[in-house]
């Protein structure tokens, strides 16, 4: 239902797909439910400027299904209600190779990133017109890129590959206010998520064949340390319905910045190895 109104559930979710939008929702439940969602399919865009040599951008697009949602909704009493589910609410899929005339350059590159979001909400009626409520999901990233290069004209080839497992913890506070029968408006505040530890590889390949420095080198790792940190985010949510009829509504969202390593630790070398992952 959500999907269908751009994502915009602040003010406007209600059962199952509360637990993510606004636990504050989950007062309105009105029966027991259980839920399993189709997939979302749509088109995603992936752009490097100047991916890995000036003037050289890599770009693709790529169609992309996303599994919403599942889980089950419980009244415990009129205004009251809990629920246990599982969201990916992301997912980055991409591949491409992309070739330049000038230079004999040739790229490929593939990421595949997506998050699971599991775990319990609650949400209650504090007064006939406000409402609360909570949900805390464990988090569980996969994270995998792999990347080549050949430069003809240094008669170099690069290749490097990626792949990292992360847990973590994130939480969700909402408030629910209805001013008039048919608005709604909402706040959801989500915490910064609690990193809980994980895993990754590490695998790079130089081979240099320009006349005069001919050689390879390469390094890998196994049992790295992971990272994978949400920034806190605030939601501001307005809605105008007719139930059964029709919804209007619309979310001004605020995210924070937040700088973490995927991998962190040492190569087969000894030598330090960090890989930076940014989120605007």
């Amino acid at each position: 239902r959500i999907a269908v109104i751009g994502g915009a559930g602040s003010a406007s979710a209600s059962v199952l797909d509360a637990a993510v939008y606004n636990p504050a929702g989950l007062a309105e439940t009105v029966r027991n439910a259980v839920s399993v969602s189709a997939n979302l399919y749509g088109i995603q865009k992936y752009r490097a400027s100047s991916f890995l040599y000036p003037g050289e951008d890599l770009v693709t697009d790529n169609l992309v299904s996303i599994p919403s949602t599942m889980g089950a909704v419980f009244r415990l009493w009129d205004g009251c209600a809990v629920a246990i589910s599982a969201f990916v609410p992301d997912r980055l899929v991409t591949s491409q190779i992309q070739g330049f005339e000038t230079g004999q350059h040739n790229y490929a590159l593939a990421i595949e990133d997506q998050t699971m979001w599991l775990g319990p909400s609650v949400g209650f009626r504090i007064t006939p017109t406000l409402s609360a409520g909570a949900s805390v999901f464990g988090l569980y990233r996969t994270y995998s890129m792999t990347e080549s290069l050949f430069w003809g004209d240094y008669m170099l080839s690069y290749s490097r590959s990626i792949r990292a497992d992360n847990l973590g913890f994130v939480g969700l506070v909402g408030l629910g206010y209805r001013p008039l029968e048919d608005v709604s408006i909402g706040i959801t505040v989500q915490s910064p998520s609690l990193n809980a530890g994980g895993s990754g590889n590490f695998k790079t390949d130089l081979v240099l064949g320009a006349s005069g420095y001919e050689g390879a080198a390469g390094s890998y790792a196994t049992d790295l340390d992971t990272e994978n940190r949400l920034p806190p985010k605030i939601v501001l949510g307005v809605s105008w319905e007719k139930p059964r009829q029709w919804a209007l509504a619309a979310d001004i969202s605020h995210h924070l910045a937040t700088t973490f390593n995927t991998l962190e630790g040492t190569d087969n070398w000894g030598n330090p190895l960090t890989t930076e992952f940014r989120r605007e």
